[in-house]
């Protein structure tokens, strides 16, 4: 015996629940040491690797130098400036 079941859907409650995870895979940067050349109450002067970029962007987040100088350093709220061979 086959039973049928009729459906009143202005009463009951559908719920679609959608997830969504973005996983990055970060392009790899040197090892080699940021190195603190000054360190004052308002300016923080490092020597960085070419390779790491400064603040977070593209396919960076993780290893970005600002985000590094917050792991590693201890220095939070941090804002970059990249001062590079073409500034006068």
């Amino acid at each position: 015996m086959r039973e049928e079941y009729t459906l009143d859907w202005s009463q009951s409650k559908v719920f679609l629940v959608i997830v969504c995870e973005c996983f990055r895979h970060e392009l790899p940067v040197t090892a080699e040491p940021i190195e603190i050349l000054a360190d004052t109450s308002d300016l923080l002067v490092v020597n960085k690797p070419s390779t790491i970029p400064v603040h977070p962007c593209g396919r960076y987040r993780f290893n970005s130098l600002l985000y590094i100088l917050a792991k590693e350093k201890g220095f939070r709220s941090l804002r970059g400036k990249l001062l590079g061979t073409f500034t006068t």
